[in-house]
C-alpha cells in the first residue's frame, strides 16, 4: 500500500470516528451534569426548629456538607442507626441551609457547626462522615478541623464509601488500616501512604476508626457492624431484619471486576437515547433508605434523571425527622414519563393532583415494584431497573455501588447492542461527507 492510500485511509478512520467522538464530548457533559449536584432554590429556614438532644440517649452526629452529599452514604446509616431507637441521630453542616443531594433533592441540616457546638457539652458518642465530593470547598473545608477536634479517643468515626478521604485529611487514619471505595483506593494510597487501603472486605476496625468501602454496602453493612460494636449484635441483627437486608454478618466482600460487558454504562452515558424523565413524589413519612434507593441507583445508570416532587414546595419530614425540600411542585416539574410514590397511603388531595397535572400517567408505588422479589429497597430499584432497561446496566451500577447482586434474579434484555445504532450513524454520516468533501475539494 503506498503513502496516498494510507493517507486516504487514515482520512476516512479519522471522517468516521471523529463525529461519535465530538457528538459524545458534548453529550458526556450533560449525562454527568444530570448526577452532579445542583444548588437547590433558597428556601427560608429561619423558623425551622433544631430537634432536642435526649441526655439518655448515645449521640451520633452524620456531617454533611452544603454543596453536596452522597444520598445513600447519608440516609442509610442514618435511617440505620435511628431504627435502634437509641441514638439521638443528627445532621451537622457548616451552614444550616437548603442543601444538595444527588438524584434531585434538598435537604436542612439539623445543625450548624456553631449551633451543635453550643448545645452539646461534650463530644459525640459517633460521628459518621459520608463521601462529601466537594469537600476542598472553602465553605466545606471547615469541617475537617471540626471532625479533627472530636477525636479525644473514645468518639467512634465511621467513614461510608469516600467519606475516609476527609477522614484521613483530618489526619485520623495516619497508620491506621482502613478502606474506601474500590476506584479510589489507589489514589489515595498515593495521597496519604501512611494509611494501609485494604479492598475486598465490608469494613475494617482500627482504634476507634471503623471505615467501610463503597455506597451500599458500606453504608449499611459498616453501620450495621458500628451498631453491633456500640449496642450488641441483637440489635444489629434486629435493624437489618427490618430493612430486608440479607447480608448482615458476612465477613467477605469479591473485588469489583470491570469486564467489556461494563462498556454499556459509558455507552449510555454518552448516547443516552430516550432517557426516562421520573418524578419522585415525596410526603411525610418518607423512608430514608427508600427515597436514597430511588434518587441514587436511576440516574447512575445514566438512562433515567430523577426529580423530586410534591403538591406544593415545602418543607416534607422524612419517618425519623429529617427535612427535605423538594424540587419540584406539580405546577412547575412539567412532563414526566413515570411518577413513582414513596407513599403507600396517599390522600384524596394527593390523587386530585395527580389526576389534574398527570392524566396520562398511572401511578407507581415504590412499595409495588418487584415486591415479592424482595423487601430491601435497593433490590427492589436494581430489580425495576433491570426489568425496564437490561440486566448489564444494573450489574454495572451495582458495580458503581460496591453491591454484589448475584442473590438476585435479574429480568429484562442482554446487552443493548441498538445503542451503538447512534455513533454507527453519525460515523457513516462522516465518511459521506469526507467523500463529497474529497470530490468537490480535493479531486
Amino acid at each position: 500500500m503506498d503513502r496516498i492510500s494510507i493517507l486516504r485511509l487514515f482520512y476516512y478512520l479519522l471522517a468516521f470516528i471523529v463525529p461519535p467522538l465530538t457528538f459524545s464530548a458534548v453529550i458526556i457533559y450533560k449525562s454527568i451534569s444530570d448526577i452532579s449536584f445542583s444548588d437547590p432554590e433558597p428556601f427560608d429556614v429561619s423558623t425551622l426548629q433544631s430537634p432536642a438532644i435526649d441526655p439518655d440517649k448515645l449521640t451520633a452526629v452524620i456531617v454533611v456538607g452544603n454543596k453536596g452529599t452522597e444520598i445513600t452514604d447519608f440516609l442509610a446509616p442514618y435511617e440505620l442507626l435511628s431504627l435502634t431507637g437509641k441514638f439521638n441521630v443528627i445532621t451537622v453542616a457548616p451552614r444550616r441551609m437548603v442543601s444538595p443531594l444527588n438524584g434531585g433533592i434538598g435537604f436542612i441540616p439539623h445543625f450548624s457547626l456553631d449551633q451543635i457546638d453550643e448545645v452539646m457539652n461534650k463530644n459525640p458518642d459517633l460521628v459518621v462522615v459520608p463521601n462529601l465530593p466537594n469537600i476542598q470547598s472553602p465553605e466545606d473545608k471547615v469541617l475537617i478541623d471540626w471532625i479533627r477536634n472530636q477525636d479525644n479517643g473514645e468518639t467512634v468515626f465511621l467513614s461510608i464509601c469516600e467519606g475516609a478521604r476527609t477522614i484521613a485529611a483530618a489526619g485520623l487514619l495516619a497508620n491506621k488500616k482502613a478502606t474506601t471505595h474500590w476506584s479510589a483506593i489507589g489514589h489515595l494510597q498515593g495521597q496519604y501512604p501512611g494509611t494501609e487501603w485494604l479492598s475486598g472486605v465490608r469494613y475494617v476496625e482500627d482504634g476507634n476508626i471503623i471505615s467501610s468501602p463503597g455506597v451500599v454496602t458500606g453504608s449499611v453493612d459498616g453501620t450495621l457492624y458500628t451498631i453491633e460494636k456500640m449496642l450488641g449484635k441483637n440489635t444489629a441483627t434486629g435493624v437489618a431484619k427490618s430493612i430486608g437486608y440479607e447480608h448482615y454478618g458476612r465477613d467477605e466482600l469479591e473485588k469489583v471486576k470491570i469486564n467489556i460487558s461494563d462498556s454499556v454504562w459509558l455507552v449510555t452515558a454518552l448516547y443516552p437515547w430516550g432517557k426516562d424523565e421520573i418524578g419522585v413524589y415525596i410526603k411525610d413519612g418518607i423512608s430514608e433508605t427508600d427515597l436514597a434507593s430511588l434518587l441514587d441507583v436511576y440516574p447512575r445508570s445514566f438512562t433515567a434523571v430523577t426529580y423530586t416532587v410534591s403538591n406544593e414546595r415545602k418543607i416534607v419530614k422524612s419517618k425519623h425527622g429529617l427535612d427535605f425540600v423538594p424540587t419540584f411542585d406539580f405546577k412547575t416539574i412539567g412532563y414526566l414519563d413515570r411518577m413513582v410514590s414513596l407513599s403507600k397511603d396517599l390522600e384524596q388531595e394527593d390523587k386530585d393532583f395527580f389526576a389534574k397535572y398527570y392524566k396520562h400517567l398511572d401511578i407507581e408505588y415504590f412499595h409495588d415494584l418487584k415486591r415479592n422479589a424482595s423487601d430491601f429497597a435497593y433490590d427492589r430499584t436494581l430489580l425495576d431497573l433491570s426489568a425496564r432497561e437490561n440486566r448489564v446496566v444494573a450489574r454495572s451500577v451495582s458495580k458503581t455501588m460496591e453491591y454484589p447482586i448475584d442473590h438476585l434474579s435479574l429480568s429484562g434484555s442482554g446487552w443493548p447492542f441498538h445503542l451503538l445504532l447512534g455513533p454507527i450513524l453519525l460515523g457513516i454520516g462522516g465518511v459521506i461527507f469526507a467523500r463529497w468533501f474529497e470530490k468537490r475539494y480535493l479531486v
